[in-house]
C-alpha cells in the first residue's frame, strides 16, 4: 500500500451510542500539536524544548440532528460525550483502506447552522477531547488518554517512565 493516495468512499459513526452514519456531513478530528518552550542556558543559539500537548478539540457537523439526539447531548456539566467515526475507501491500487477515531470529550458547544428554507438543517458539534484513539488499518497509530496521562503519538507511550517515576502505575 505505500504510495498510494486514499479517497474516502463512506462515514459512519456514532454519537452518544445512537448510530449517525447518513447524517455525517463533516468530522474534524482533534489536531495533536506539540507545546513548545525556547531554552537557552549558556547556549549560542536557542532550542525548542516539548512541555506537553496543546488542548485538543474535536468537531462534527451532522444532516438532520433529531430530538432524541440533541437530548442525549443534554449531558451535565463536565459530562462525558462519546463520539466514534469510521471513515472507508480505496486506495489508487485498489486497496480498502479504514481509519477508526475514538473520542471522549465534554461539550463545548452544539450550534444550529442558519435555518433557511430549502436547505436541510445541519447541526455543528465541538468537543473538549480528554481521550483519543486512532487506528488505520487495524494498526495502532494515536493513544492519547489525559486522565491516565498515557500519550502514544505512534512511536510507545511517551509518559510511561514518568507515570513510573512518581509511582502512577
Amino acid at each position: 500500500m505505500a504510495n498510494n493516495e486514499r479517497s474516502r468512499l463512506m462515514l459512519a459513526g456514532t454519537l452518544q451510542a445512537m448510530p449517525i452514519m447518513q447524517q455525517i456531513e463533516s468530522f474534524e478530528p482533534p489536531t495533536i500539536e506539540k507545546e513548545m518552550k525556547s531554552v537557552r542556558g549558556g547556549r549560542f543559539a536557542p532550542d525548542k524544548i516539548m512541555t506537553g500537548l496543546k488542548e485538543m478539540e474535536a468537531s462534527i457537523t451532522i444532516n438532520g440532528a433529531g430530538g432524541i439526539l440533541l437530548k442525549e447531548l443534554g449531558v451535565l456539566e463536565g459530562g462525558t460525550v462519546m463520539l466514534d467515526v469510521r471513515e472507508a475507501g480505496k486506495t489508487t491500487g485498489g486497496d480498502t483502506t479504514s481509519t477508526y477515531h475514538s473520542i471522549g470529550g465534554r461539550l463545548i458547544s452544539v450550534k444550529e447552522k442558519t435555518l433557511k428554507m430549502g436547505e436541510l438543517p445541519q447541526t455543528d458539534i465541538k468537543l473538549a477531547v480528554f481521550r483519543y484513539q486512532r487506528t488505520d488499518d487495524g494498526l495502532p497509530v494515536i493513544d492519547i488518554n489525559l486522565n491516565t496521562q498515557v500519550i502514544d503519538l505512534g512511536c510507545g507511550d511517551i509518559m510511561s517512565d514518568i507515570r513510573r517515576a512518581v509511582l502512577m502505575v
